[in-house]
């Protein structure tokens, strides 16, 4: 008959105890830990009670025996450990005292109602408030924005860009335009810079079949050998633009280079492209106003020019539409800012857009020089359509990295004369073909949309009981905003896609600090 002692005069029986044990068991008793002295004894009358679970010591026990293990076996299942797995635990941590107390390890005994399920420790839980992922996101998007605006994800964002131009489906070649090429074959065969009776040829076999324009990017400033008036007499052709570059101011290495002579303003257009701190082309310059002394007079690009004139012929001109832009046919091509998408402080003198190349290499059917001059290129290649003629050799240094180059090892550059058929050929799809050019949100926009996935972010975390769960969901959110600003880059707008990433990690992030703290103060509390 186990027995309860207060002090060494004065003892409970369970019989003085059973009615209100009987009622506290109805309550919801589900573990009750006897330090007594007969703990087997009373293991015996409790079963009777049919309380669910008992701890009891199997001897007499010290007072130190009983602290030990009460607290190593509450610290244990407080924090989520089973009943059993607790006792075991405690009873190992007691062999640490057993040079003082022989067998205390042994002692605790652990006896269970058969009829009844084991159970685990009914922690407190904190409630998470839906304001804590709310105002996690709102700091993490502050921040990312603030870190947006001073550039500090700029060249981030700008290569996450050029992977994403990487993966959109190619739209093969635009058949309007032919590239006739110079290749390294051809410069060894006719040496560099090329003569002017060798343009003179080439030229005068195209104009045989008929082509709607032909564009000549090569640098005609002075006469280079033998058939320079044969050449001037091919330029003088109405059909016929040339190129040009502007100088810029306090740079003697970019002094500008003037037309080929008596070439009207109308005819020329200039080469110069814009490029980006990280050396790649991005953007399109399609206007730019010449200073009074610029040997290059002329505010049109020379891919504006050609393709202008490729559409006089269908009665399509341009036309102001806005302070900022310009619209030819339907299309309506909107000038970039300094602050637009992912630029932070963009020189943006001139009119420039963003450059959306059609395709990562061949953007128009593509022959050699010497086809042209052995008449060995196909007449419906060229009759009405775009003829472009430039140098793509290694020797010529008009080479240029693009969004593509990083998709070669080693990265391979696009040639002067392939990056102005992309330029030319992205007016013709924009007017005739009614493909969307790129285009930007503002900056009202892009941060309702950073916050937007900061939302996204905190609310994973904020739901997600397991840091593995949040790990796995956040990776799977930023997959999805990935694809989502992959598809949207396909129609033709470029949305912000490190910002929200950072912002959605980041405010997940603080969510599970926040909760992580909340969760080892109720842990403590308990």
């Amino acid at each position: 008959n186990g027995h309860i002692s207060i002090n060494p005069n004065d003892n409970l029986t369970l019989q003085e105890l059973s009615e209100a044990l009987k009622k506290t068991v109805k309550n919801g008793l589900q573990l009750a830990i006897f330090n007594s002295c007969d703990g087997l004894g009373l293991a015996y009358q409790l079963e009777r009670l049919q309380i669910p679970q008992i701890v009891v010591m199997a001897e007499p026990v010290p007072d130190l025996v009983a602290q030990e293990f009460l607290k190593y076996f509450l610290n244990g299942f407080a924090s989520g450990k089973s009943l059993y797995q607790a006792i075991k635990e405690a009873r190992k941590r007691l062999q640490g005292i057993e040079d003082r107390f022989p067998c205390a390890s042994w002692l605790p005994v652990s006896c269970q109602n058969p009829a009844v399920d084991s159970f685990t420790y009914p922690l407190k839980k904190e409630k998470y408030s839906i304001q804590l992922p709310i105002i996690a996101s709102a700091i993490a998007t502050t921040l990312v924005i603030g870190m947006r605006s001073l550039g500090f994800l700029q060249i981030s964002e700008l290569q996450t860009f050029d992977q994403l131009m990487r993966l959109r489906p190619d739209k093969g070649i635009d058949s309007r335009l032919l590239v006739v090429e110079a290749t390294e074959e051809d410069i060894n065969r006719y040496g560099f810079p090329l003569p002017d009776g060798i343009l003179a040829r080439a030229i005068a076999k195209l104009e045989s079949k008929q082509p709607r324009v032909i564009g000549l990017d090569i640098f005609r400033d002075r006469a280079i050998g033998s058939g320079n008036r044969e050449l001037l007499q091919q330029i003088a052709s109405d059909n016929f633009v040339a190129i040009c570059s502007s100088q810029e101011t306090n740079n003697p290495n970019k002094s500008g280079i003037a037309p080929p002579p008596n070439t009207p303003e109308s005819r020329l257009g200039f080469s110069d492209v814009v490029v980006d701190p990280d050396g790649i082309v991005r953007r399109h310059l399609m206007f730019m106003q010449p200073s009074h002394n610029d040997l290059c007079a002329t505010n049109h690009a020379f891919s504006v020019r050609i393709a202008l004139q490729y559409l006089a012929a269908q009665g399509i001109e341009p036309q102001i539409a806005g302070r900022h832009q310009i619209k030819i046919g339907e299309a309506i091509f909107e000038e970039l800012s300094a602050n637009s998408g992912a630029y932070q402080g963009l020189d943006d003198r001139g009119f420039q857009i963003l450059l959306n190349y059609r395709s990562s290499k061949n953007v128009a059917r593509q022959v050699r020089l010497s086809e042209v001059l052995s008449d060995r290129v196909n007449p419906d290649w060229i009759e009405d359509k775009i003829v472009l003629i430039g140098v793509s050799a290694p020797i010529s240094s008009d080479n240029f990295f693009t969004p593509y180059s990083a998709g070669y090892f080693p990265y391979q550059k696009m040639p002067g004369i392939t990056i102005q058929a992309q330029t030319t050929s992205q007016i013709l799809s924009a007017v005739l073909d009614g493909e969307a050019l790129l285009s930007v949100w503002n900056e009202w926009g892009e941060s309702a949309w950073i916050l937007v996935w900061s939302i996204a972010g905190g609310i994973i975390a904020w739901r997600s009981r397991r840091i593995w769960v949040w790990t796995l969901l956040a990776g799977a959110s930023i997959l999805v905003l990935s694809v989502v600003c992959l598809g949207l880059l396909i129609v033709g707008i470029w949305v912000p896609l490190v910002p929200c990433a950072i912002a959605s990690v980041f405010a997940g992030g603080i969510v599970i600090v926040y909760k992580s703290k909340l969760d080892n103060k109720a842990i403590n509390n308990d």
